[in-house]
């Protein structure tokens, strides 16, 4: 069966199809045309999150309907999931939250095919952290450096450390939001800094390029996280620009930035 869906745009171009390919049935295509993006995540609950994507041939090929009892697999330690279709306008995939509790491990995903063979991949789930400060809801000022605390630390690995700062600016005297994204790899020793005036410069510099104004006075949002990923051992049967990755992220969120 292959499914082909349509989008009809109804404000701006109201006689214009996109259409995207068409999916697949799982059964007519051989493992080696599947392109398998395995992507773990826990965010900081008892329950991390497990969401496969695949694709025939390649990451824009046409997305595979699992059919006459394939299935996809999710375990770690004595847990064990099968993993439930999600359909969107976009396309299909396969979603499920596997109990991990507040531990890190290996966490196993097998593709089970309807002639027996059993493709399977493996990726350790890095250990969990707490970030101990800044809490939500922290007020800080334009020149100020933030003190990001975490435990328990892994002192002799790296820890991505990403922040985004958004603020309204002046656009031909219309009013946008912006943002600045940075993201460094640092130490993961349970301690490092934002530089609050470094975001606001390189905004203001991007802005500048653009004929744009930020406005002032104003207070900004502003969000920092922690990411911690390990790429594992992808299936040899899949296509091999596919890949398997766990990650412990942690957020803070509802941060505020005053800008005079």
């Amino acid at each position: 069966m292959k499914l082909i869906k349509c989008i009809l745009p109804l404000a701006t171009v109201p006689f214009l199809l996109a259409c995207e390919p068409p999916s697949k049935d799982s059964t007519e295509i051989e493992t080696s045309r599947i392109y398998a993006e395995i992507k773990i995540e826990n965010s900081g609950s008892d329950y991390t999150e497990v969401k496969v994507d695949l694709k025939e041939g390649h990451d824009f090929g046409s997305s595979i309907k699992l059919v006459e009892g394939e299935r996809i697999t999710a375990s770690f330690k004595d847990q064990f999931i099968i993993l439930r279709e999600d359909e969107d306008l976009l396309d299909i995939d396969y979603e499920g939250n596997l109990y991990t509790g507040d531990a890190g491990g290996k966490v196993t995903v097998v593709l089970e095919r309807v002639d027996g063979e059993r493709v399977q991949s493996e990726v350790f789930l890095p250990e969990p952290f707490e970030v101990t400060s800044p809490g939500y809801g922290y007020h800080f000022e334009e020149h100020e450096i933030v003190d990001v605390l975490w435990r328990y630390s892994l002192p002799s690995n790296l820890i991505a450390l990403h922040a985004e700062l958004g603020c309204t600016a002046y656009d031909d005297g219309e009013t946008d939001h912006e943002t600045e994204n940075e993201t460094w790899l640092v130490d993961d020793d349970g301690l490092s800094d934002v530089s609050i005036p470094k975001l606001v410069s390189n905004l203001e510099n991007e802005l500048d390029w653009e004929d744009d104004v930020l406005k002032r006075p104003q207070t900004c949002d502003m969000i920092i996280d922690l990411t911690r990923e390990n790429l594992g051992g992808i299936a040899t049967e899949f296509d091999n620009e596919s890949f398997i990755q766990a990650k412990q992220a942690r957020y803070i969120k509802g941060l505020e930035v005053r800008l005079n």
